[in-house]
């Protein structure tokens, strides 16, 4: 009997890694898991795990009439695929939801939708937010930092976090710009002054305008200019948002690509 158990571990184990291997597409690069079927279609009726998700936030997602201006496309949850360094949790609510025209991430696990679509020149607009601290699961012992990001010219291999360069979702640092994954530094011109006064508190939106022109980067908050950045190494690729590990709010993305 013993014998018989080492044997169906054993033949466990190679399909296991079989799995993985598969999933991983035989690279040697972190794997790329496919998400629950829960996780890949939208979701309109389901609820985030914490807090902050309320009945009124859900129906201003829900009727939001936005249009995007003339020469912009929005961006749906259908324009993306989830990346996560890890399986999500079978049972776990899902990491991304759609609903109406937003995007809702519950934060966990970290990872990243990334745009089936590459770019290069455009300007990308989006509007984010997090829960305020009193709804959020906010830890006492420091400050409420809540995380997120908009990456720009994702570089394939995924993983976490692909080669890319970033504007911080960070409340504390949000709409300045920073190398990911490898990618050759920047060296930011950053406004923290008008960062500071432009910025509107957690639980409210802010915007975001992001213009790519060959690699440099220039980024508005809330129609204020925070940061520039010249060329690093990366100039083309999708865009991504980040999972990390705070419920976020992401509408009306549109982009005009040149």
């Amino acid at each position: 009997m013993a014998t018989i158990r080492t044997l169906l571990r054993f033949v466990n184990r190679i399909l296991s890694c079989s799995v993985a291997i598969a999933l991983a597409g035989c690279s040697s690069s972190a794997p790329v898991f496919e998400a629950p079927k829960s996780q890949q279609n939208e979701i309109a009726n389901a609820q985030p795990a914490t807090a902050s998700w309320s009945p009124w936030q859900k129906e201003e997602l829900t009727v939001d009439e936005f249009s995007p201006e003339e020469g912009f496309r929005e961006l749906s949850f259908s324009d993306f695929e989830p990346f996560f360094s890890k399986p999500p949790k079978a049972e776990a609510l899902p990491t991304w939801i759609a609903v109406g025209k937003a995007i809702v991430c519950t934060g966990k696990p970290k990872g990243y939708l990334y745009s089936k679509h590459k770019f290069k020149d455009f300007t990308l607009r989006l509007e984010l937010r997090f829960a305020p601290a009193e709804t959020s699961e906010a830890n006492d012992s420091k400050p409420f930092d809540p995380n997120s990001g908009v990456m720009l010219y994702i570089a394939e291999p995924h993983k976490q976090w692909p080669k890319s360069l970033e504007v911080q979702g960070r409340f504390s640092e949000l709409a300045t710009i920073k190398a990911n994954g490898g990618a050759t530094k920047v060296e930011p011109v950053d406004d923290a002054t008008v960062r500071e006064s432009a910025r509107k508190p957690t639980g409210e939106w802010n915007a975001l305008e992001i213009l790519s022109k060959a690699g440099s980067l220039t980024v508005l908050l809330n129609g204020q200019k925070i940061c520039e950045s010249q060329p690093s190494d990366v100039s083309e690729g999708s865009i991504g948002l980040q999972s990390e590990d705070f419920e976020v709010h992401f509408r009306r993305l549109r982009i005009h690509a040149e």
